[in-house]
């Protein structure tokens, strides 16, 4: 090879390197504007898009915790509200206070039992809800339905395993399924599923860390399913860590809010996970600098990190719960 075909390759490999060092340097720029777009809009334009007409949100799971504190947060945006959940008289009471803090709002219930009602019910509890201005549904449905809930998957029966698998997926997909249509004819709509940050695969917890991944994969591809067919629906995961509420009541503190906080912090950020054209969002900060961290651990560390979380939650449910020692 001459020293011209040297000359050559050297400079070719520079002229990568430039290009390499380019584009890395865009892609970090982009990144740190996106955040800064996400957690520094001003919150009080967030929900906009979807707030036209006489616009009303539909919350599954909104008798306690999450759901509640994300009904609370958009009935102060001036929305109406649809309230799910299995217990009549909860859902009643629920509806009280949010009548009692916003009088000029209406309040529906729908009233659903995930684990005991037949799924072939589900059209025509939706049915019934068909006329309303409906342009947001959260999903918000989810948890473990037993105790002990954190156990080793060696240790689930199948009532267990069809249990959690139902109550995180299942009804998710199936009532999301019948409610496309009315979303899409009343679109711009928002459909946000309640994710987990167990997703990533939690020991102790993993029929639960299972069915969050699918959350997170079904919320990806049906987000980029309606931006093909130009669906006006928006759909976004809702990725989170602990939330101090009444079936897991952990200390409040840094990096736990309250879920009334929590559901703040959720729709004071999903207008601008939108805009950024996010398909998952991390709508509380604490959180989000904490999964940062923890996909950057090796693996050795991660299990660790995991075993220690576990063994603090299941004393914290043995405490609360009266459970036995395990």
């Amino acid at each position: 090879m001459s020293g011209l075909d040297n000359l050559i390759n050297i400079s070719t490999l520079e002229r990568g390197l430039q290009l390499l060092g380019a584009v890395t340097a865009a892609s970090t720029v982009f990144k740190v504007l996106s955040l800064a777009r996400l957690y520094l809009s001003p919150s009080s334009i967030s929900v906009n898009r979807w707030k036209h007409g006489n616009p009303y949100a539909l919350v599954t799971g909104a008798t306690d915790g999450i759901g509640f504190g994300i009904a609370e947060a958009l009935a102060a945006r001036s929305f109406n509200i649809i309230l799910h959940g299995r217990d009549r008289n909860k859902l009643e009471a629920r509806r009280a206070t949010l009548q009692k803090q916003h009088p000029g709002l209406r309040t529906e219930i729908l009233v659903f039992d995930v684990l005991k009602d037949p799924y072939d019910d589900i059209e025509n509890l939706i049915s019934g809800i068909s006329h309303l201005n409906i342009t947001i549904l959260v999903n918000n449905v989810g948890g473990i339905p037993f105790m002990p809930a954190y156990i080793n998957f060696t240790e689930f029966d199948s009532s267990q395993i069809d249990a959690v698998i139902d109550i995180n997926a299942r009804f998710l997909a199936h009532f999301t399924r019948y409610m496309m249509p009315i979303l899409s004819k009343n679109g711009p709509a928002l459909i946000m599923n309640i994710g987990s940050a167990a997703q990533i695969g939690v020991p102790g917890a993993t029929m639960y860390s299972g069915t969050k991944g699918f959350v997170l994969s079904f919320s990806e591809a049906l987000a980029r399913e309606c931006k093909i067919s130009k669906t006006p629906v928006d759909v976004l995961n809702i990725n989170l860590g602990d939330v101090s509420s009444k079936s897991t009541p952990t200390p409040v503190k840094f990096g736990n809010p309250l879920a009334k906080d929590f559901g703040r912090d959720v729709i004071a950020r999903v207008g601008a996970a939108i805009a950024s054209d996010r398909n998952t969002v991390t709508p509380h900060i604490p959180h989000a600098i904490l999964f940062g961290v923890l996909k950057s651990l090796p693996e050795f560390v991660k299990v660790a990190f995991m075993r220690n979380i576990i063994q603090d939650a299941r004393a914290l449910h043995r405490k609360i719960f009266n459970l036995k020692e395990e």
